[in-house]
């Protein structure tokens, strides 16, 4: 049967439907959640999506997060799922999806698990004061970032032949070990401050996508502003400026022409 393919337009809408009910159940269940990364910018600077942008991105503090993902599916008469690595034994990140299960996205993985089209949820954990607490705490977490990426990233014609090697080499020395192992690994180190009063910083330290950039100061986290994206209006870290500018530096500033294209790489289709 053919696949009707999924227009960039019809996914923009789709992954608004997906916010929309994120948002509307955070409300009800009095869970916070805040809009992050490039939807943050794209919130702050377009009113929307990032002209070249093609996602969603929020996140939470690991206990919203937890309650969330234990919640989210219960009664719930729409197509909308929530999935992650507690909820479903072949998922192959440590954060979390809302996925829309009447639809297919093909991406480039290893997963065996077929998903919808999402919206990322990435949990935030509380880091410790201390720089060398830090430093070894995101060294330990770094080791399983790498494996769950070398088992995940699949053999591509895109990449060299000395990367594709190495994950070809890398993929037989893994095999004995699940991505499930992995994703328990980060979990456990990621949120073994979360009960320390001492900490003063937060970060999604289980993605990490922007090391050290991705590190701030929990105030910035402490409260709840609104923006508007797309023509309604979202939860935002209140200090969003600084949260931006942390991450991005002069975030209102247009990268060069060169670097406005999207770096996801799937296609997405109607069941």
């Amino acid at each position: 049967r053919m696949k009707k393919d999924i227009s960039v337009e019809e996914l923009k809408m789709i992954q608004l439907k997906i916010l929309d009910s994120i948002d509307d159940f955070c409300k009800k269940n009095g869970i916070q959640y805040f809009l992050f990364s490039g939807t943050l910018i794209g919130a702050v600077r377009h009113k929307g999506y990032i002209p070249w942008d093609d996602d969603v991105d929020i996140c939470m503090k690991r206990k919203d997060y937890d309650r969330f993902f234990s919640e989210f599916n219960q009664q719930r008469r729409d197509t909308l799922k929530a999935i992650s690595a507690e909820i479903e034994k072949n998922y192959y990140l440590a954060s979390g999806k809302v996925i829309d299960t009447a639809t297919v996205i093909e991406e480039e993985n290893n997963c065996a698990m077929p998903i919808g089209v999402y919206v990322d949820i990435f949990p935030m954990d509380n880091l410790p004061a201390d720089d060398k607490k830090l430093e070894k705490l995101n060294h330990r977490i770094d080791i399983y970032r790498k494996m769950l990426i070398l088992k995940s990233v699949p053999v591509s014609d895109r990449r060299s032949a000395v990367k594709n090697w190495i994950l070809k080499v890398s993929s037989f020395l893994l095999k004995p070990i699940s991505m499930q192992h992995i994703i328990r690994k980060i979990t456990k180190l990621a949120v073994s401050y979360n009960d320390d009063a001492t900490c003063n910083r937060i970060a999604d330290i289980s993605v990490f996508t922007y090391g050290m950039k991705e590190v701030f100061p929990c105030e910035d986290f402490a409260e709840a502003a609104e923006l508007e994206f797309e023509g309604k209006t979202y939860s935002v870290p209140k200090n969003y400026k600084h949260v931006l500018s942390n991450m991005y530096g002069d975030y209102m500033k247009l990268p060069p022409k060169e670097k406005q294209i999207s770096h996801h790489h799937f296609t997405a289709y109607w069941k």
